[in-house]
């Protein structure tokens, strides 16, 4: 059984695409996703963190039903995260989540708070454009959680969008139509 120590010393070197789908074929099996859920917020591996958090993207993607037993630690962690490289990939792996609730914990409630202040910091702050655009839909799929979230997310895309890069041009003019249109439905 491959364990923490066998995916600290495969993370050292760079991996591949390849690399990272062979390992999501054997995530379950050989490891654990936990494991990997640890690692992620590694400080002393920054380059381990962010090659698990990739590792887990692939997994939810390629082989959900392994990382469906881990969506509550996930979430639980979420806030936790301060490498960039993997708020990338969290914020992608939330935005998969949250597009099926078969994702989101049942007991999730209690951690949505701060999965949505974390989320406006990392849109706010100085995360790179990646993971801004994505904080942009994870937000939108959170909105009809609380209303404040619709407003607030609406001024944050319309601040980003003056000055923003083409991915959040982009993406702002997807969410603010969409956002437009939910407001044009009666609810």
């Amino acid at each position: 059984m491959k364990d923490k120590h066998y995916l600290l010393k495969t993370f050292e070197n760079k991996i591949t695409k390849s690399e990272i789908i062979g390992l999501a074929e054997s995530a379950g099996s050989d490891f654990l996703v936990g494991e990997l859920l640890e690692l992620t917020i590694s400080a002393k591996h920054p380059s381990a963190a962010f090659r698990s958090a990739w590792l887990l993207e692939t997994i939810l993607i390629l082989y959900p039903a392994k990382f469906l037993p881990y969506t509550d630690q996930f979430f639980n962690l979420y806030p936790q995260q301060s490498n960039p490289g993997c708020q990338r990939h969290f914020t992608k792996i939330m935005m998969l989540c949250l597009k099926n609730s078969e994702f989101v914990p049942e007991n999730a409630e209690h951690i949505f708070d701060q999965i949505v202040e974390t989320t406006f910091d990392w849109l706010a702050g100085e995360s790179p454009v990646a993971v801004k655009a994505n904080c942009m839909d994870v937000l939108y799929l959170l909105q009809r959680r609380n209303r404040w979230i619709k407003e607030e997310l609406n001024a944050q895309i319309e601040f980003l969008m003056r000055d923003g890069s083409p991915a959040i041009q982009s993406r702002g003019k997807r969410l603010l139509r969409r956002i437009m249109h939910s407001n044009n439905i009666i609810e």
